[in-house]
C-alpha cells in the first residue's frame, strides 16, 4: 500500500502555532501485524528520471510524475487473510498505475493480504505479477528497536523479465503519533536484480532505500517515501533511473502532516525527514 502533505499554517489570537508533532517513547518489544477492520484514503506522489545512454553517449532523457488518491475499503476476513477494495479516485498524470502496482483511474481491485502484508489474492491479475509482491514488509514475531527482519519477493516485470526484490527492514523508533496513538519508524534498504540476467541479456543493479511510519494499532501506512537507483544494462546501451514515491493517509485532524507539502526527491541517496519531526 504504497506522502501528500497540504502546506498548512494555522494563524490565531495569539500568532501562528506549530501542530504538534512526534513524542519518542521508550524501548519497547511491539507487534507489527496487519488487523484490517478500517477504510482509508491515501494521497501518493511518484517521479522517476531516466538517462539514455548508447556507445557511452547519453542520448535521451525523460522525466515521468504523477500524483494520484487511492481508497481502500475494508470488506472484512477471508481465511487467515483480511480483503480490501482498492480504488483510485483521483489520478494527475500519464504513468500507467498498474505499473506502479496500482489501480488505474476508476479501476476497483480486490486485494486479500496476510497478517504480515503478504498479498495472498489479487482478483483479476496474474499470480507471480507486480500486484503479488508486498507493498510493505512486516515481522511475523514481536520486534524492539533495532531488530531487522527481511523481504524476499519475486515478480514477472515488462517482456516478461523474471525480477527478484530483497529487502531489510530496521525498527528505528516508536512514537506518540497525534491523532493516531501509538507509531514506528521502520527504515527499509536493499536491491533488486534480475534473475539469470545472462541468460537474459541484460543485467540490473540497484539500490532500494526508505522509510515508513507505521500506525502501531493496525499497520496502517501513515506517511511513507521510497527512492530507488536503477542501473540497467543491455547489448545496445545501458539506462539509469532515478525515482520515488511518498504517500500519506488522509486525515483533517492530524496537522503534522498536512502542514507540508506532498513531495520526493528522485536524486536524493536518503529519505526527507518524518513529518512531525
Amino acid at each position: 500500500m504504497r506522502c501528500i502533505w497540504f502546506f498548512l499554517i494555522i494563524t490565531l489570537q495569539w500568532g501562528c502555532v506549530s501542530p504538534p508533532g512526534l513524542k519518542p517513547l521508550g524501548e519497547k518489544a511491539v507487534s507489527l501485524q496487519l488487523k484490517g477492520g478500517q477504510s482509508t484514503t491515501h494521497s501518493y506522489s511518484s517521479i522517476s528520471n531516466s538517462k539514455f545512454y548508447e556507445q557511452g553517449e547519453l542520448v535521451r532523457e525523460k522525466q515521468d510524475a504523477v500524483d494520484f488518491t487511492v481508497q481502500t475499503e475494508f470488506l472484512g476476513v477471508e481465511g487467515k487473510g483480511f480483503s480490501f477494495n482498492v480504488k483510485t479516485i483521483k489520478k494527475e498524470g500519464t504513468v500507467l498505475l498498474n505499473g506502479l502496482g496500482f489501480p488505474e483511474l476508476g479501476e476497483v481491485i480486490k486485494m486479500t493480504y496476510g497478517p504480515e502484508y503478504k498479498v495472498l489474492n489479487v482478483v483479476g491479475k496474474p499470480r507471480g505479477g507486480l500486484f503479488y509482491v508486498p507493498p510493505v514488509s512486516l515481522p511475523k514475531k514481536n520486534v524492539k528497536k533495532g531488530d531487522t527482519w527481511i523481504l524476499s519477493a519475486e515478480w514477472e516485470g515488462k517482456n516478461k523479465l523474471p525480477l527478484q526484490i530483497n529487502i531489510v527492514s530496521i525498527l528505528k523508533n516508536r512514537y506518540l503519533c497525534p491523532v493516531f496513538g501509538e507509531c514506528v519508524e521502520i527504515e527499509i534498504s536493499g536491491h533488486v536484480n534480475v534473475k539469470n540476467d545472462i541468460k537474459m541479456n541484460v543485467k540490473l543493479l540497484s539500490k532500494v532505500r526508505g522509510r515508513f511510519l507505521l500506525n502501531l494499532n493496525n499497520a496502517d501506512v501513515i506517511w511513507s517515501e521510497v527512492g530507488s537507483q536503477e542501473w540497467v544494462y543491455t547489448k545496445s546501451g545501458r539506462i539509469e533511473v532515478n525515482s520515488c514515491v511518498a504517500s500519506k493517509i488522509h486525515s483533517e485532524k492530524a496537522l503534522f502532516l498536512n502542514s507540508t507539502p506532498l513531495s520526493c526527491d528522485p536524486i536524493s541517496k536518503e529519505s526527507g525527514p518524518l513529518p512531525g519531526l
